[in-house]
């Protein structure tokens, strides 16, 4: 039994105030590390991107900055728990590149606006039309 001036201190009157201590301390301790620990970083985003992070962030009531932090330390968690496959590594190669992108909302228009066709309907619209490989060859000239 612990006594602390006129009052008795029991274990179940004790270790709330170990627990409150314990947790106070960790976090000023935490907050310390994560300071000193703190990159500040600029980074150029695609529009479309920025915009899809914004929005993320507004509906989960969070800084666009935490939300950023969240999603890059689950993307590499996901890369250590389970490896790329091979088609995933090569649109990544290929996207690296810039031979690949993703579609920013301008093109939402011509999307909407295109007619569906079924796989036949579109063999025939395109019959007659040659290969865009042998134009590109025929651009390109002779080796």
């Amino acid at each position: 039994m612990v006594y602390s001036g006129d009052k008795q201190l029991t274990s179940q009157t004790i270790f709330p105030i170990l627990w409150c201590a314990t947790v106070v301390a960790i976090f000023r301790q935490g907050n310390q590390i994560t300071k000193m620990e703190r990159v500040k970083l600029t980074v150029r985003l695609p529009k479309q991107l920025h915009q899809t992070l914004r929005e993320r962030a507004a509906r989960s009531a969070q800084s666009l900055n935490r939300v950023i932090v969240d999603t890059l330390w689950r993307g590499l968690e996901r890369e250590e728990a389970e490896p790329l496959s091979e088609y995933e590594c090569t649109m990544a190669a290929i996207r690296k590149t810039g031979l690949v992108t993703t579609l920013g909302s301008e093109w939402d228009k011509y999307i909407e606006d295109a007619p569906d066709m079924t796989v036949e309907e579109l063999r025939e619209a395109m019959r007659g039309i040659s290969p865009l490989s042998e134009d590109i060859i025929a651009d390109r000239g002779e080796r």
